[in-house]
């Protein structure tokens, strides 16, 4: 486990898995909706229907953190907040009104990218997070999401335009978080989108990741990398292992690993699948698993962009324990879209209230 030479009780526990213990937004119910009309597009279950409980306070919800624990930072109030409020304020959501408060208190991710600006803008917005949280005695959760030709072109395409704009976007991050205590999910899908790149194009994707990480370890005591590792419907385990030894490439830089981020496997197959990774890796690496969307029985995994069948997941005690490897959090928002990739899609990113209302289930969509 890395980060060992944090003293204070905070950095302590930086790294850790989330206990047993889970509050389920969608087992959060609210009274009898407001407007009957749309009683019908709410999906009945066998506990809604022999009961219906009252909405658990926030004091409940932070209850489940045990005393050791440092809960994640939960964003303060930005677009993403402001149309949670507005969902609330309208009939049209009642029958949900529940969990979309409870939404509001959930800690959840902040993503950093070229829509951040560049380094000093990057650098501020980082150290203003991380001092908030500080504050409050939480650990921020962030997304680093800049790499040159992100998403290869496809709904999230962007990034870095050239290899020395993006190292310096790393260094001002990596300057904003300074030797305060965080926790850094880095690139996702970059090391698994590198299979499908040209080899030469691959190796500069690798050295890159291999930099920033790199700049993380050297500067950054405190922080917590977790370089991404695609998902469990994706690359097998061996080949994903492959990829991170190449960016790895005997230096040490590759110490944590998240999956499922922004996708939709289950808790388990995602736990299972980066165990897997880490036994074909070679040595042990820490694990952060996205539990945002993975409330579905049966997940479908074939859609994997603003899918109508997912449902949200449990966020599961949200606090860490340094003895564990395991973390689980909510990396992906789950009100933001994927990207563009249907009619009245929002560009990924921005708010989708009504993809949203699916996950919570409503089995329509519908409009304010």
């Amino acid at each position: 486990m890395h980060s060992k030479s944090i003293t204070d009780a905070v950095s302590q526990r930086v790294i850790g898995a989330v206990a047993a213990v889970a509050f389920s937004l969608t087992a959060c119910n609210s009274n009898e909706p407001s407007n009957p009309d749309i009683r019908s597009q709410v999906e009945p279950t066998a506990s809604a229907e022999a009961h219906v409980p009252e909405c658990p306070t926030s004091a409940e919800f932070n209850a489940g953190i045990d005393a050791d624990d440092v809960p994640f930072y939960r964003p303060a109030k930005d677009a993403t907040y402001e149309k949670l409020q507005e969902m609330i304020r309208s009939d049209a959501y009642d029958p949900i009104d529940c969990q979309l408060g409870r939404l509001q208190q959930m800690p959840q991710a902040d993503w950093v990218g070229d829509w951040t600006g560049g380094p000093e803008q990057t650098r501020n917005q980082v150290r203003s997070i991380t001092q908030a949280a500080k504050q409050s005695n939480t650990i921020p959760l962030f997304v680093g999401y800049n790499i040159p030709n992100r998403d290869v072109g496809q709904y999230s395409a962007g990034g870095a335009a050239e290899a020395k704009e993006y190292m310096a976007w790393t260094k001002g991050f990596s300057e904003g978080i300074g030797k305060d205590p965080a926790v850094v999910i880095w690139e996702p899908d970059a090391v698994s989108h590198a299979a499908d790149l040209p080899q030469q194009a691959q190796k500069n994707r690798f050295m890159l990741l291999r930099t920033a990480l790199g700049q993380f370890k050297a500067q950054n005591p405190n922080a917590s990398m977790y370089l991404d590792a695609g998902n469990d419907n994706w690359l097998p385990p061996d080949r994903q292992a492959r990829l991170l030894r190449s960016v790895d490439g005997g230096t040490g830089v590759v110490s944590g690993i998240s999956v499922n981020v922004s996708n939709y496997g289950s808790p388990e197959s995602s736990a299972k699948y980066g165990q897997r990774i880490a036994a074909a890796f070679g040595r042990p690496l820490d694990m952060l698993v996205d539990t945002s969307r993975s409330g579905a029985p049966v997940p479908d995994r074939q859609n994997f962009c603003n899918n109508p069948h997912a449902r949200l997941g449990e966020l599961r005690r949200p606090g860490f324990d340094a003895d564990e490897t395991v973390t689980y959090a909510f990396v992906k928002r789950p009100l933001e879209s994927d990207g563009d990739c249907g009619p009245d899609h929002p560009p990924a990113g921005q708010p989708h209230p009504e993809f949203l209302a699916r996950l919570l289930g409503l089995t329509h969509p519908v409009t304010s």
